[in-house]
């Protein structure tokens, strides 16, 4: 059953305006993605890591966020593959600030520009300096992205910290000059950049990878809208889900709405006892959600976390259930 559908079937058992129906249906299935860790807000993807860019040097101006290659770096800068474009990766000098570069301008082939993110600001300035790219920030996936589960190598077979705090991190390499194995991967920022990464969650890897490798990883997602204006994205509820839980929710937000907008209903739709049938889609809500996740937690085991060694004011159990009661979760 679409978005739509739904939302009509909405506006034909309770009062409210089919267009209003569309709005409450989609704020429904939101809410359901909220009560649990669902199987289906896990993703699993690749993580390819750059091998770092030295080659030539570059002039810089404090103030400015143009940064202009030699010859020698702009045929460095042109051979970087599209797997892990320039533009996904970060500039420095020395020992300095740590810049993300947004755009790269090859019209003069042998004098290529990059832009920086912001006005460079390190002492060095001038030409003939020496830089480094390399990847520090990455870029999450998907928009809904939310955190890491595991991040490993499958290579070395090595496993990623997802655990690590920025204090953390910056207590033990402040200047970020650290250049071994990954060993933790950080929250950054939210991409505020115009651009297609623009709302994308960021994360650095630290200390920064500094030869190419793929990282595979699982990440925990955020609830999503219906859409239906997208190519490839969903406007049905998602198994093992299915659309009578929504509905029940939806319902119960319908009946909120007409219980507090009266004036607005026909004289006979206000004789209804709204309180009551609001009560009811809640109670059936809070049955079908349970259903629900036992059943999902039957296949995917994901609501039990291992305990981590360093917690030592836990009490010795084999496992710690991240559920204190059916759908109630920490956030």
């Amino acid at each position: 059953m679409s978005w739509s559908t739904m939302a009509l079937e909405l506006s034909g058992q309770t009062p409210c305006p089919y267009l209003f129906c569309l709005t409450l249906v989609n704020r429904a299935w939101k809410d359901v993605q909220r009560e649990y860790l669902w199987s289906f807000l896990w993703l699993d993807f690749a993580i390819p890591t750059p091998s770092p860019t030295a080659t030539g040097t570059v002039t810089t101006a404090i103030g400015s966020t143009q940064v202009t290659g030699d010859a020698a770096a702009s045929a460095a800068w042109a051979l970087i593959p599209l797997s892990t474009p320039i533009t996904s990766q970060q500039f420095r000098v020395g020992q300095g600030t740590i810049y993300n570069i947004i755009a790269v301008d090859f019209t003069v082939p042998t004098a290529a520009v990059l832009t920086l993110d912001r006005i460079y600001v390190d002492p060095p300035n001038g030409a003939g300096q020496g830089y480094q790219i390399y990847g520090v920030y990455y870029h999450a996936p998907v928009k809904n992205f939310v955190w890491f589960d595991t991040i490993r190598d499958p290579v070395t077979g090595y496993t990623i910290k997802t655990t690590t705090t920025r204090q953390e991190a910056d207590d033990a390499d402040p200047q970020r000059l650290m250049y071994t194995y990954t060993d933790s991967a950080l929250p950054y920022k939210i991409d505020l950049t115009a651009g297609s990464f623009y709302g994308f969650p960021m994360y650095e890897l630290w200390p920064a990878p500094t030869n190419n490798l793929t990282l595979v990883a699982e990440c925990f997602l955020g609830d999503v809208d219906f859409d239906n204006t997208v190519p490839g994205s969903s406007d049905t509820v998602t198994p093992p889900l299915s659309e009578d839980v929504v509905m029940e929710k939806a319902k119960e937000k319908a009946y909120e709405w007409c219980a507090a907008n009266l004036d607005k209903l026909s004289p006979a739709a206000r004789r209804a006892d709204f309180a009551l049938l609001m009560g009811q889609a809640k109670a059936e809500f809070k049955r079908l959600i349970n259903q629900y996740i036992l059943k999902d937690e039957a296949f995917s085991n994901r609501s039990h976390i291992p305990y981590a060694e360093s917690r030592d004011y836990l009490p010795e159990l084999p496992w710690v259930s991240m559920r204190q009661d059916i759908g109630i979760f920490p956030g």
